[in-house]
C-alpha cells in the first residue's frame, strides 16, 4: 500500500511541477544529442550529418517527451483541460449552433430545476422544525362519516390526550381566529388579521422560540388569565418598525388589550402562512367550549416520546377515544382517534400533483435532449473529414468519442448554467401558487439551493451523455478514406444515421402528444368548471366582510339594531339595488361554514347515524341580493327568529335547500315540519334546545364549482347571534365603483370596524379554481413548449436532410420531377416520423391521462374530442414545420447543384 501512495504523490508533485520537469527533459535531451554529435563528427561526418544521424539514433523526440510526461504525471487531467480548451474554441467558432442547443437545453434543465425545487422545498427536505420525525397530527376519525379519518378535535378530547397520553412528550391544540387589530408606531388604521389560538406548549412541540421575548407560561394558558399575545416578525416590522421596545406595548385584538411577550422568526409560518399574531387557547375559548366533547374546532399536533412509534401513539389516542365515546354512545364524537406524520399530514393533498409535475417537465427535458442529438449528429457529420484526419495522424477511437461526448457535456453545463438563472426567476412565483401553499411550513424552503444546483447539473450531465452518446459514437465510425475525400457524398448522412434521426423525432412528437392531450383535458376541464352554474348570481354582485368585535357588541340586542341598521343604509345607497347580509361567504373554501347535527320532529334518526348539515344566518334580503332562487314556501321577514330574550327563546324560522330536502325528506313535504337542535343562545352558559319551523326550501347553492350542494339550512341572522358578517350587494353599475361609499357607511356607523374581504363575486368564484388554474396553465405552458422544441426539431431535421440531398433533388429535378412532386417527397419524409410519434403517443396519452382523473371536472380521462383534435392539431404542425424546408427545396438550382458534385 505503502508504494501506491508514494507513486500516487509522485504523480502529483510530476503534475504541479510539470513546466521545471519539461525544462530539464529539454536540457538533458539537448545534451544527448549534443554527445551524439560530437561522437559522430569525431568518426569524420560534417557537422549537419552528425546532427541527422544524431536524431536518427536518439528517435522521436516528441515520443519520448510524451511517454515521460505520462510517467511521471497525471495525463488524465492534462488532456481533459486540452480536450476542454479544444471543446470551448469549438464552441466559440460556431455560436449560432452552440446558442442554439445551450437555448434548448436551458428551458428544459430550466423547467426541471423550478419544478424540482418545489419537490425538495416540500417533499424531500424536513419539516422546518427540532427533530420534525418526531411531530405528529392527531385527529378524531369517524364522527360524522365512517370513512373520514381526518377529523378536526373537540376541546375536551384534546384535554383528555393531554392528560392521559403516555407515548407523546407533548400534544398542542389550535384554533383558528380572526381580529380587527389596532395598536402600533404606524397608522392607527386598524385592520384585520389572521390569528391563532394556541395551548402554551405549541412552540415548545415544534421547538421554535421567539427571537424576541419569550413563549407563553403554563399559567397564561388559564381561563381568567391576562391577555398576552405573540406576534409574528412581519407584523413587528411592519406595525412597529420592528423595535425592542414593542414587549412593553400592547396590541388592541377585537378593541381588547393584548400584552406583546414575543416576536417570531421570520421564517416560521405555522400552522398557515397568513398568521400574525398567537394568544393562549384556554383563555381565549370560553369555559363552555373547553368542556365540549362535540364542538369539532380544533387541529391537535404532538411530539412522540422518545422510543415510541406513530403505531403505538395511534393505538393509545385510539383507544382513550372509544373508551369514552362507549361510556357517553350520545356524544358527537369520533369513535376513536387517528395519529399520522406531520409531514405526510402537511404534503397529503399535494404530493401527487408535483409528482405529475415533476414527471411532465422530464417528458420536456428528454424532447430537448433529442433535439441536441439531432444537432450533434448533424454536427459530426459536417466533423467527418477532420474526424477523418485525426484519426490517420493516430487518434484512437476512444478520444474521438471522448471528444465529441465533451462537447456535449460542456453545452449541457452551459445550457444548466443558464436554466438555473430561469429556475431563480420562477420559483417565487411557483412557491406562491403552489395549491395548498397557504398551508405549507416548507414554503421558505423552496429556493434555488445548493441541492437543486447539484440536482440540475448532475441532470446536465446526463442529458449531455443521452444526446451526445450516439453522435460520439457514429463520429468515430466513419470511414477514414471516405472522409477524407472532399465531397458532398462523403459527408452525406448514412441511413442508420437517418432512422435513428427519424426515431427521435418520433420519441419527440410521442411525448409531445402525451403532454398535449393532458393539457386539453385540463382546459376543457376548466373551461367546464368556470361555466358551472353556482346557483347564485355572479355578475354586479360585490361582497365584503365586518366582523363586529365582543367587547362593544355583546348583547344580541346591539348586533341586531346595528345589522338592521347596516342594510337599511346599504339599499339605500347610490348604484345598489339589494344589499344582503350572511355569516359566511357565498363563494368559499371547503369548511369554512359551520355545520351541526339537528334532528327532525317525529322522524327519528337510523340507529348509528346523525343528521349533520352546515347552516348560515342571512337576513330577509339575502336571497333577492344573492340571486338565490326560493323554490317553495316564503322568505325570511324581520319578525322571524327565535326573539332577543336569552332565557326564553321561542321556535323559530328555517329554511332549508334542495340537498337537504332530498336527503332528509325524501318525498315528503318539508314545509310545516320542525327541525331541533342544540345551541348557546347569547351569553348563555348553557345549551339551549331550540325549535324551527320549515318555511321554505332554496335553490341548491355550489360553495365552489367542483363542489357538490352540501345539506343547508338558513336561520334568521336578525337574531344577533352571528357577528362575523358577510355583506352582499347587487348593484346597477360597476360594483367597484361603491366600494368607497359603503366602507364610507360602515366607518359612519362605527369607525374602528375594518372593512376587509372586498370582491366581486365572479372574483370569488375564480379563486375557488385557481389551484386548478395553476395546474393547467404549467402542464398547458410545458406542453407548448414541448410542442415548439418538437417542430423545431423536426423543422431541423427536415431541412437539415435537404440541404443533404441537394444533389439528389437537383438529378430528380433535371430528370423532370415537377416542384409538387419535390415538395410531396420532402413533406411525407418530415410526416412519417410524425405519424409513427402520433400513434405511439395515444397509448402512451391515454395511460398517463388516467392519473389525471382526480384533476378533471365534468370531463373524462379518455375525451373523445381531446384525443381526436390534438393527434389533429400536432400533426399540423409537423406538416407546416416539414412543408418550409419543402418549399425551399424547390428553389434548388438544380444546375449549381449537379456542378457541386
Amino acid at each position: 500500500m505503502s508504494w501506491r501512495i508514494r507513486a500516487i504523490a509522485a504523480r502529483l508533485s510530476g503534475h504541479f511541477q510539470r513546466h521545471g520537469l519539461d525544462r530539464q527533459l529539454d536540457q538533458e535531451i539537448q545534451e544527448h544529442l549534443r554527445l551524439l554529435t560530437d561522437q559522430f563528427v569525431h568518426q569524420g561526418m560534417s557537422l549537419q550529418d552528425a546532427e541527422h544521424a544524431a536524431r536518427r539514433q536518439f528517435g522521436g523526440i516528441a515520443q519520448i517527451q510524451e511517454d515521460h510526461r505520462e510517467r511521471r504525471g497525471l495525463p488524465f487531467v492534462e488532456n481533459f483541460w486540452r480536450d476542454l480548451a479544444f471543446t470551448l474554441r469549438q464552441i466559440r467558432k460556431r455560436p449560432g449552433f452552440s446558442l442554439a442547443a445551450i437555448a434548448v437545453l436551458a428551458l428544459g434543465l430550466g423547467a426541471n430545476a423550478a419544478i424540482f425545487s418545489l419537490v425538495n422545498g416540500i417533499l424531500l427536505r424536513s419539516l422546518p422544525f427540532a427533530e420534525p420525525e418526531r411531530l405528529v397530527g392527531l385527529f378524531e376519525r369517524d364522527v360524522i362519516d365512517d370513512h373520514n379519518a381526518y377529523n378536526s378535535v373537540a376541546p375536551a378530547n384534546f384535554l383528555d390526550w393531554q392528560r392521559q397520553a403516555r407515548t407523546l412528550d407533548q400534544i398542542a391544540g389550535i384554533h383558528f381566529a380572526s381580529f380587527n387589530l389596532s395598536g402600533g408606531s404606524g397608522p392607527a388604521i386598524a385592520e384585520r388579521v389572521d390569528a391563532c389560538a394556541c395551548s402554551a406548549n405549541l412552540f415548545e412541540t415544534l421547538g421554535v422560540a421567539p427571537i424576541l421575548g419569550r413563549a407563553f407560561l403554563p399559567e397564561e394558558d388559564r381561563p381568567g388569565s391576562p391577555r398576552v399575545a405573540i406576534i409574528s416578525y412581519s407584523l413587528w416590522k411592519r406595525r412597529y418598525n420592528g423595535s425592542s421596545d414593542v414587549l412593553s406595548t400592547v396590541v388592541r385584538l377585537n378593541g381588547e388589550p393584548y400584552a406583546i411577550v414575543g416576536v417570531m422568526p421570520p421564517d416560521f409560518r405555522y400552522p398557515a402562512q397568513s398568521e400574525q399574531v398567537w394568544i393562549p387557547l384556554k383563555a381565549y375559548l370560553p369555559a363552555t367550549v373547553l368542556e365540549a366533547h362535540d364542538n369539532h374546532i380544533l387541529t391537535v399536533i404532538g411530539r412522540l416520546r422518545h422510543g415510541a412509534s406513530i403505531a403505538q401513539a395511534r393505538a393509545e389516542i385510539d383507544g382513550i377515544v372509544s373508551r369514552y365515546k362507549r361510556q357517553h354512545p350520545e356524544e358527537v364524537m369520533g369513535k376513536g382517534g387517528n395519529v399520522v406524520s406531520l409531514a405526510e399530514v402537511t404534503v397529503k393533498g399535494i404530493r401527487t400533483l408535483l409528482l405529475l409535475l415533476f414527471g411532465a417537465v422530464g417528458c420536456v427535458l428528454l424532447i430537448a435532449s433529442v433535439n441536441v442529438a439531432n444537432l450533434l449528429i448533424a454536427r459530426a457529420v459536417g466533423r467527418q473529414r477532420e474526424v477523418a484526419i485525426r484519426t490517420a495522424l493516430g487518434a484512437g477511437r476512444g478520444r474521438i468519442v471522448w471528444q465529441v461526448l465533451m462537447e456535449s457535456l460542456v453545452l449541457s453545463v452551459f445550457g444548466a448554467l443558464a436554466g438555473l438563472l430561469l429556475a431563480s426567476s420562477l420559483t417565487d412565483y411557483l412557491a406562491a401558487r403552489t395549491p395548498g401553499a397557504q398551508w405549507l411550513p416548507q414554503t421558505a424552503q423552496i429556493r434555488v439551493d445548493p441541492i437543486v444546483l447539484l440536482f440540475t447539473l448532475g441532470l446536465a450531465l446526463v442529458a449531455g451523455v443521452a444526446a451526445g452518446l450516439y453522435p460520439a459514437l457514429r463520429a468515430s465510425s466513419f470511414d477514414i478514406a471516405s472522409g477524407l475525400k472532399d465531397t458532398g457524398r462523403a459527408n452525406s448522412p448514412s441511413r442508420s444515421q437517418s432512422r435513428f434521426r427519424d426515431a427521435l423525432i418520433t420519441l419527440e412528437v410521442a411525448l409531445s402528444l402525451v403532454l398535449l392531450v393532458a393539457a386539453g383535458l385540463l382546459i376543457r376541464s376548466f373551461d367546464r368548471l368556470l361555466s358551472t352554474d353556482l346557483g347564485l348570481r355572479t355578475e354586479h354582485t360585490l361582497a365584503m366582510r365586518i366582523s363586529l368585535p365582543d367587547t362593544r357588541y355583546r348583547e344580541r340586542t346591539q348586533v341586531a339594531a346595528f345589522l338592521k341598521e347596516l342594510v337599511d343604509r346599504l339599499q339605500s345607497a347610490p348604484g345598489v339595488l339589494d344589499a344582503g347580509l350572511s355569516s359566511c361567504p357565498t363563494v368559499t373554501d371547503p369548511g369554512f361554514c359551520p355545520d351541526t347535527v339537528f334532528q327532525i320532529e317525529n322522524q327519528p334518526s337510523p340507529a348509528g347515524r346523525l343528521r349533520d348539515a352546515q347552516y348560515r344566518a342571512v337576513d330577509p334580503s339575502f336571497f333577492r341580493a344573492s340571486g338565490i332562487p326560493l323554490l317553495q314556501g316564503r322568505p325570511f321577514t324581520s319578525r322571524d327568529g327565535i326573539g332577543l330574550d336569552d332565557s326564553q327563546p321561542h321556535t323559530g324560522q328555517v329554511i332549508i335547500n334542495q340537498a337537504l330536502a332530498k336527503r332528509f325528506f325524501a318525498a315528503q313535504d318539508p314545509i310545516g315540519r320542525y327541525l331541533t337542535l342544540y345551541w348557546f343562545v347569547g351569553n348563555n352558559s348553557e345549551r339551549t334546545l331550540l325549535r324551527y319551523e320549515v318555511i321554505g326550501v332554496a335553490a341548491n347553492v355550489l360553495e365552489r364549482p367542483q363542489a357538490a350542494a352540501y345539506p343547508t339550512f338558513y336561520v334568521p341572522i336578525l337574531d344577533g347571534d352571528f357577528t362575523d358578517i358577510s355583506v352582499i350587494l347587487h348593484t346597477t353599475n360597476t360594483p367597484r365603483s361603491i366600494v368607497t361609499e359603503a366602507r364610507s357607511i360602515v366607518h359612519r356607523m362605527d369607525a374602528d370596524l375594518p372593512v376587509f374581504g372586498i370582491q366581486l363575486v365572479s372574483e370569488s368564484v375564480g379563486e375557488t379554481a385557481r389551484d386548478r388554474q395553476f395546474t393547467m396553465t404549467l402542464i398547458a405552458s410545458l406542453a407548448g413548449l414541448a410542442v415548439v422544441l418538437a417542430a423545431v426539431g423536426l423543422y431541423g431535421v427536415v431541412s437539415w436532410g435537404v440541404s443533404q440531398r441537394v444533389n439528389e433533388i437537383s438529378i430528380r429535378m433535371a430528370l423532370g420531377a415537377t416542384f409538387g412532386e419535390v415538395r410531396k417527397m420532402i413533406l411525407l419524409e418530415g410526416l412519417r416520423p410524425a405519424l409513427l410519434g402520433v400513434a405511439i403517443g395515444i397509448p402512451g396519452a391515454a395511460f398517463a391521462t388516467g392519473l389525471l382523473r382526480s384533476l378533471l371536472f365534468q370531463v373524462r380521462p379518455f375525451d373523445p374530442l381531446t384525443f381526436v383534435v390534438v393527434p389533429l392539431m400536432l400533426l399540423a404542425v409537423a406538416a407546416l414545420a416539414s412543408l418550409l424546408p419543402a418549399i425551399r427545396a424547390t428553389r434548388i438550382d438544380p444546375t449549381a447543384g449537379l456542378r457541386s458534385e
